[in-house]
């Protein structure tokens, strides 16, 4: 016990006293512990010697202990000089020699071996095992490391948080100097458009300079030329003035000829004409009598047949009573034929109002039932929609919202330059209620779901967005591109009295300057009253200044004089889009549904008359046609027999013969005088040829002498000349015109030529102040849309650094300062890091070398233990789980050593404190009271064992106890030290 108070333990390890100062003797101030150690071996070896120099071959260890609680220690060399006074000495002395103090191996006071003797628990026995090999020692320095991982994890966790948000401000301000950069970049690229644009007015002016130059160069040549061509063109026409007068003597002397020799030839050819006349009269009245001979020859061959015929056929007495019938009939028929014709003619009359009623069904169900049934649709569903959400914007229709949604998603995304405006009449608001009807009548439903937009490319976008959300069958809402201003035109100079703008209210100027220029309303003039309207019109002289026209509150609309007309509102409706009160304007639209409806209820009962007037036309006209083909079948029976009669009177013909006789006879005549008339009308034929013959030769000739004049040639040359002459004077009207003409547009074009010059000058000016000379090949257009587009991105960019409210270089210094600490904090994460990973690699090993130094060592101490039983024949088991913490000693067939005497107990515990000690390599070993639990026997087999078992060892043992030792001698490595007898 005081071994181990000597080498610093507790005074609790006693299990004696609480503190130190309890150990004291009574009456007594203090107390004093000597330990000598021996300092010998080896410097080179293990057991070399700790401080030699200092020390010598002994070091004592005097610790002091005063009831005050201070326990000095002294440290004295062999010569009894204090070397040392500080704990310290102590704990490396210890280390040096491997002198563990809390080791129940080391020094094993009397509770430790009576826990070995005594206590049945493998739990605790294990303890003592575990103790005894020094792993707990071991487990305390991994349990420390554990603890040191902990903190270095700790101090990862915090160091980790700390350059997470370094982290986030360093990223954001990266974030924002990127932005800043970016925003210098567009700076300098609007800088460049600019620059860009402003060279490029320049090559616009200058291009329009050298073109108007250019121009004016054309038009002083082209002036040239043309003094030229005009000298040229007088000398032509005063040439060809003399040559037309030679031209003209000559001409009249032909003339004079040529006039006598056409006389002769009119005479000559009216006389031939004359002649040709009467040949062909003559000629034409013979043809006649041989036509009518032919005629007469063809009736006689006729008459001739028929006469023979009539030879060979008999008569009979029917002939009268055929005709008879053939009157009755030809009677009859002439009456089916007049009714049958008048059934045709009903029935045409009746198809035709058949297919009529028809034509107005089907307009009726198409043109209008449909529609009206298709509007009181659309007007239940804007009804249900406007009662539903009670918004102004479901007045455009049920998919208005989704549009005006669809259209704020793409601005959101960048997809428009500017963002539409639309539809126009949810930006207008009508000033008094009583105007609503009117201004919306004016303008109309389908101008107020109008939409703008600035430009083409937001013009495309929009009508792609339009088409996925309008559906198919809907008309879509006109698209009008207006240029977007912040400010509203200025009308004061043209606006009227009490204009139709005042009566509006606008939420955007874009939407009004919109109504401005495409309805012109600030030259409408509101006037109430219809009379009061025509009366300030009709007459110019009242008509306010700027007046178009002036508009009621019915809707009607009146111009002034001189073109004073008046337009009564046609097919007028309730005002549901101005209507600022949702409920006024669902009510408007109720009323309406039910003019529809009445409508539709009008036109369905005249569907119903036409539809019966339309099933009783067609009844009568079924009728018609089955009486029709009744008629018919009367008609063409009644024909047939007609034929049949008139056959039978053909072939009972009475009298015949004689009547053909006549008729033969008197053809025989008139072919006798025909012949004579014939020959009497060729005889002056020859004659007539003669005549002809010789006054077609007169007239060739005559014909011949007009024709060989060279007249002809000559009025040709002349008109010629006469065409050239007028030629050349209106080519100098022309060329004068023109030189007119291109002297004032020179002079325009100088003038231009020299404003734009001045432009340049300007211009030039301006742009070589902000760069030098810039060419560029872009349109005006890309570059402003450039310009455009850039303005945006700066603006919004400017905007969203605008919200940091400091100032750029307050935050790079800050920016400097968290990155200074990031770079710092991440050095260190590193580093603890590593120091980390090593510590967790040096805690994987030390726990698997403390598992296989545990698992060596229980190897050897069972073998140990096993010798040991062996020496006395005795047979055990030494059980030892790591796992489950626990030690066992069975022995005598696997009966435990609960069951065993007291000194067969006590044996086997020496025989496991003798395998430890063969197995754990101390400077020495003490046991106190070992065989306190046994009987003689097993007490000197016991003693003789651990006599046995340090006879070869070189480390110090020291045996305490209370029994009998004389049975041991004393040797040269064997020193028996006993008490006194205490006092009687």
């Amino acid at each position: 016990m005081m071994m181990k108070i000597g080498f610093g333990a507790r005074a609790s390890v006693t299990n004696r006293a609480s503190s130190l100062k309890s150990l004291i003797k009574y009456g007594c101030s203090s107390a004093s512990i000597s330990i000598t150690l021996a300092n010998s071996g080896i410097r080179t070896h293990e057991s070399s010697p700790f401080r030699p120099e200092v020390y010598g071959k002994q070091i004592t260890i005097v610790r002091q202990i005063t009831e005050s609680g201070s326990n000095p220690y002294k440290f004295l060399n062999e010569n009894g000089h204090v070397v040392k006074s500080k704990k310290n000495e102590l704990k490396s002395l210890v280390q040096h020699f491997n002198i563990l103090v809390d080791n129940p191996i080391c020094i094993m006071n009397q509770a430790m071996v009576k826990t070995f003797h005594k206590s049945a628990d493998p739990k605790e026995k294990y303890n003592l095992f575990y103790k005894a090999i020094s792993a707990d020692v071991y487990n305390e320095n991994i349990e420390e490391t554990k603890l040191i991982a902990n903190e270095y994890s700790d101090k990862l966790d915090n160091i980790h948080s700390v350059l997470t948000q370094c982290y986030k401000e360093v990223n954001e301000f990266e974030v924002y100097e990127k932005k800043c950069k970016q925003l210098e970049a567009l700076k300098k690229s609007k800088c460049e458009i600019e620059n860009e644009y402003s060279w490029f007015v320049v090559s616009q002016y200058e291009r329009n300079y050298k073109e108007y130059l250019k121009k004016i160069k054309e038009y002083e040549e082209n002036i040239s030329k043309g003094t030229n061509q005009i000298n040229t063109l007088e000398n032509k026409i005063k040439s060809s003035l003399e040559l037309l007068a030679v031209k003209n003597k000559e001409l009249a002397n032909i003339e004079e000829s040529r006039s006598q020799n056409h006389f002769i030839f009119i005479e000559t050819k009216k006389e031939l004409q004359k002649k040709i006349d009467e040949y062909d009269n003559a000629k034409q009245a013979m043809k006649k009598h041989e036509y009518a001979l032919h005629l007469l020859l063809s009736d006689k061959k006729d008459l001739e047949k028929h006469i023979e015929l009539e030879r060979q056929k008999g008569n009979t007495n029917t002939l009268d009573h055929y005709k008879k019938k053939l009157v009755h009939h030809e009677q009859y028929i002439s009456e089916v034929h007049a009714a049958w014709k008048a059934n045709m003619e009903h029935e045409k009359v009746l198809q035709n109002t058949v297919d009529d009623l028809r034509q107005k069904v089907s307009n009726l169900k198409n043109n209008e039932v449909s529609p009206l049934q298709r509007r009181i649709g659309e007007l239940d569903r804007n009804i249900n929609s406007m009662s539903y959400k009670q918004d102004r914007i479901n007045f455009y229709g049920s998919w208005m919202p989704t549009l005006i949604q669809a259209i704020e998603n793409a601005f959101k995304q960048n997809k428009f330059i500017k963002k539409p405006i639309g539809p126009i009449g949810a930006h207008i608001k009508v000033n008094s209620d009583k105007w609503i009807f009117s201004v919306e009548n004016h303008l109309g439903r389908g101008f107020l779901r109008t939409f703008l937009v600035d430009n083409f490319t937001d013009n495309k976008m929009l009508k792609s967005i339009m088409d996925k959300i309008i559906p198919g069958n809907t008309r879509k809402p006109t698209i009008i591109i207006s240029k977007f201003f912040d400010q509203v035109h200025d009308i004061s100079s043209r606006e009227t009295k009490n204009s139709l703008f005042r009566m509006l209210t606008f939420t955007s100027p874009v939407v009004a300057n919109c109504m401005i220029d495409n309805s012109t309303i600030e030259t409408i003039m509101l006037i109430e009253n219809k009379e009061e309207a025509m009366h300030l019109m009709e007459n110019s002289s009242r008509v306010p200044r700027n007046c178009h026209f002036s508009l009621t509150l019915d809707g009607t609309q009146v111009y002034p004089n001189p073109s004073y007309r008046v337009y009564s509102l046609q097919n007028p409706s309730e005002p549901v889009l101005l209507q600022s009160d949702v409920t006024v304007a669902i009510n408007n639209l109720k009323c309406e549904k039910k003019e529809l409806e009445q409508k539709i209820i009008k036109l369905n009962k005249e569907f119903e008359n036409i539809e019966k007037s339309k099933l009783e036309n067609q009844q009568i006209l079924d009728k018609t046609r089955s009486e029709t083909r009744l008629i018919k079948s009367k008609f063409d029976e009644c024909s047939k027999k007609i034929n049949e009669l008139k056959a039978k009177c053909d072939e009972e013909q009475d009298d015949r013969m004689t009547t053909l006789t006549n008729e033969i006879n008197d053809v025989n005549e008139k072919i006798v005088n025909l012949t004579k008339l014939k020959e009497d009308a060729m005889k002056p034929f020859p004659k007539y040829d003669n005549e002809i013959e010789k006054l077609n030769k007169k007239f060739v000739e005559i014909k011949s002498v007009i024709e060989n004049t060279v007249r002809s040639t000559i009025s040709e040359q002349i008109e010629t000349l006469q065409a050239q002459i007028d030629s050349f004077k209106i080519n100098i009207s022309e060329i004068n015109n023109y030189l007119t003409e291109s002297k004032q547009i020179m002079r325009n074009l100088a003038e231009k030529a020299e404003i734009e010059k001045k432009k340049i000058e300007s211009e030039l000016k301006i742009a070589h102040k902000l760069c030098e000379r810039i060419e560029t090949n872009r349109s005006e257009e890309d570059i402003k849309r450039d310009i455009e587009e850039t303005n945006r991105k700066h603006d919004l960019l400017q905007m969203e650094l605008g919200k940091k409210r400091k100032d750029h270089l307050v935050l790079r210094d800050e920016f400097k300062k968290k990155k200074e600490e990031f770079i710092k904090q991440s050095d260190l994460y590193k580093e603890i890091v590593k120091i980390y990973k090593t510590n967790n690699y040096s805690l994987i090993l030390s726990t698997k070398a403390l598992d296989y130094y545990i698992n060596s060592v229980k190897s050897k101490v069972q073998q140990s233990f096993d010798v040991v039983l062996s020496l006395r024949q005795i047979k055990g088991k030494l059980e030892i789980d790591h796992c489950n913490e626990s030690l066992t000693i069975t022995m005598f067939d696997n009966i435990s050593t609960s069951c065993a005497s007291g000194g067969e107990r006590t044996f086997a515990t020496v025989a496991l404190i003798v395998a430890l000690w063969s197995n754990m390599q101390l400077p020495f070993y003490s046991i106190d009271e070992y065989d306190v639990y046994m009987d003689n026997v097993n007490r000197l087999a016991t003693t003789q064992l651990l006599m046995m078992s340090i006879e070869q060892r070189k480390n110090q043992f020291i045996f305490l106890t209370p029994q009998d030792i004389s049975h041991i001698k004393s040797e040269r490595h064997i020193k028996i030290v006993k008490l006194k007898e205490p006092r009687s």
